[in-house]
């Protein structure tokens, strides 16, 4: 049953494990997704969000100009069809299962040498509803894989509940999420491609968001391997609501918000933190 202000999610882990150029990398990617978007319905959940680059996301040389070493990205032998192919799929499976379904995947731009790094959201008829396109690039992503800067936040609402989209890096940057919680967020997707063994384990940046601007922060991770950063959800107070366990198999990690709870530090950050800092802001702005 659906209520209003409460919303069960679910964070795949493990999809995007094959970042090659080919269609059948990104059918492979593909096939996880939807495996997983059926596995977080079968546990309630009504929005499915992945990680960052979860259908496509080639590594640098897969996609290098030269076979050889790493140079500039070549896009023109990207498997673009197979991509929005998949995304067809991806939205009928988030009709099938009566889903919204956010998935981090690489989209074509007016630039055919510039792709967009994108987190793209299917409602739960599979409709194409918005797309949020990253707008702080990394280094690599600038001057190696060449990608096109996004220039608007995306929110969308699900069940009573605003949900916005960031993408890795991006919560390196406490202005994007605060922009978030003046257009009353409350909650945000920070989808992250972190691999490999790091001290990314004990990152508590997402709490510290969450924190910050009074809202949950969702952060689906790869976790392909047992010592890379599992899939989180931080909420109010500096607390973890759920820390996923990453693993070599592609699972869901499952968690229910609840704008209803009764918990004084989510309901104290949304009635006197989150006004207090709007009468701040004004003052530090000269009204």
């Amino acid at each position: 049953m659906i209520e209003a202000g409460k919303l069960r999610v679910g964070l795949g882990q493990g999809a995007g494990a094959h970042r090659g150029v080919s269609a059948d990398d990104i059918r492979r990617n593909g096939a996880t997704i939807r495996a997983l978007i059926g596995a977080a319905a079968a546990e309630g959940a009504r929005l499915v969000a992945f990680t960052e680059g979860a259908l496509s996301y080639p590594t640098k040389r897969a996609i290098s100009a030269d076979p050889d070493q790493v140079t500039v990205a070549d896009w023109s032998k990207y498997a673009w069809d197979a991509v929005e192919e998949e995304l067809r799929t991806i939205g009928e499976a988030a009709a099938e299962h009566s889903v919204w379904v956010v998935v981090g995947c690489l989209t074509r731009s007016p630039d055919p040498g510039r792709p967009y790094n994108s987190l793209v959201v299917f409602d739960d008829h599979g409709t194409t509803i918005g797309r949020y396109d990253k707008r702080h690039l990394s280094r690599n992503e600038d001057a190696v894989y060449r990608l096109t800067r996004g220039s608007e936040p995306l929110i969308f609402t699900v069940d009573g509940i605003r949900v916005g989209c960031l993408l890795c890096i991006e919560g390196m940057l406490p202005e994007l999420v605060i922009e978030y919680e003046q257009l009353e967020a409350d909650a945000l997707i920070l989808a992250t491609m972190t691999e490999g063994p790091s001290p990314a384990n004990e990152d508590k940046r997402v709490l510290a968001l969450a924190e910050m601007a009074d809202l949950w922060v969702l952060q689906p991770t790869p976790a392909l391997q047992p010592d890379w950063l599992g899939s989180s959800v931080a909420w109010p107070g500096y607390r973890w609501l759920v820390r996923g366990t990453p693993g070599e198999q592609p699972s869901v990690v499952i968690a229910g918000l609840d704008l209803t709870v009764d918990d004084w530090r989510v309901r104290a950050g949304r009635e006197s933190g989150r006004p207090w800092r709007q009468r701040q802001r004004l003052l530090l702005d000269g009204r």
